[in-house]
């Protein structure tokens, strides 16, 4: 094909959709239509866009994760293995069993004591993903705090900057640029000021209060004063669970990739018995 053909193939392709299908021994899990989804191969991940060549695989214990045009991913499902066919636009997953978010509040409950005497309690404050741009004081007095001439200069450079970035362009990665020019902060300075996943309780209480505030949206800005400086924030995204749930469905997939393995160890064991068994057989029979 031409240049300006591949063009248009590709628009063409991007504009259809691949039927996903999730089937379990009981019912039909899923059906919806998406841009592309990828699946984990027992080896390796496999993109599935539309008009796919016809194939099967052997699925492994994974996600099975539906991305959108930009390849964000807009929904993903834990299956406990199986076989995906594609065809004709379709992709179809059998499957032993799919991990829903209610198995993962139910793991959760069921080991409430152990994760409530870890401080994770159960709560609807989702995780929040924020920048930002950490001014120090610098100079001090005798007792090691910084003086009142130190946290002014540190107040007015914070407000400039933040007024500088207002006039600008105003974008999270116009910020992003500018905490990599600026930011004190070592932890976060080489990601544009970035902090993912934050949950309360994770940071110092002023940066927590401003980040957890019931009002706070996207692309807001603001001020903060900690004992370490000031921060300029900017609020990137609400993230898709509670710090909670992370840590539940963590602690269950990892519980059930144990008891797969324990499993497939079992099954060998017992295969190899019973080689054992028959090799000693026929010795005897000789």
């Amino acid at each position: 094909r031409s240049s300006a053909a591949s063009d248009v193939y590709k628009r063409q392709v991007m504009e259809k959709h691949v039927r996903l299908k999730i089937f379990t021994p009981d019912k039909v899990y899923k059906e919806q239509d998406v841009r592309r989804v990828v699946v984990p191969g027992a080896d390796g991940d496999l993109t599935v866009l539309p008009e796919r060549a016809p194939t099967a695989m052997v699925l492994t214990n994974g996600y099975v994760r539906v991305l959108d045009e930009h390849d964000g991913i807009t929904d993903k499902y834990f299956i406990r293995g199986g076989i995906a066919n594609i065809a004709d636009d379709i992709c179809a997953i059998s499957t032993e069993g799919v991990v829903s978010e209610d198995d993962i509040s139910k793991y959760y409950d069921d080991n409430a004591d152990s994760y409530a005497g870890n401080g994770i309690e159960k709560s609807d404050v989702k995780m929040v993903n924020v920048r930002h741009i950490l001014i120090q004081p610098e100079g001090k007095n005798d007792d090691g705090t910084y003086t009142d001439e130190a946290w002014a200069e540190a107040e007015k450079k914070a407000n400039d900057l933040l007024t500088e970035w207002q006039n600008g362009e105003h974008t999270e990665d116009s910020f992003a640029f500018m905490a990599a020019e600026n930011s004190q902060d070592p932890g976060s300075v080489e990601n544009g000021g970035l902090y993912e996943d934050i949950y309360p309780g994770k940071m110092v209480d002023e940066f927590d209060a401003w980040c957890f505030d019931p009002a706070r949206q996207p692309g807001d800005t603001g001020i903060v004063k900690t004992s370490y400086g000031y921060h300029i924030m900017y609020f990137s995204s609400t993230g898709e669970h509670a710090y909670w749930y992370v840590r539940a469905e963590e602690d269950y997939l990892n519980e059930l990739s144990v008891s797969v393995l324990q499993e497939v160890a079992a099954k060998f064991e017992v295969t190899e018995s019973e080689q054992n068994a028959a090799i000693v057989d026929i010795m005897q029979q000789n």
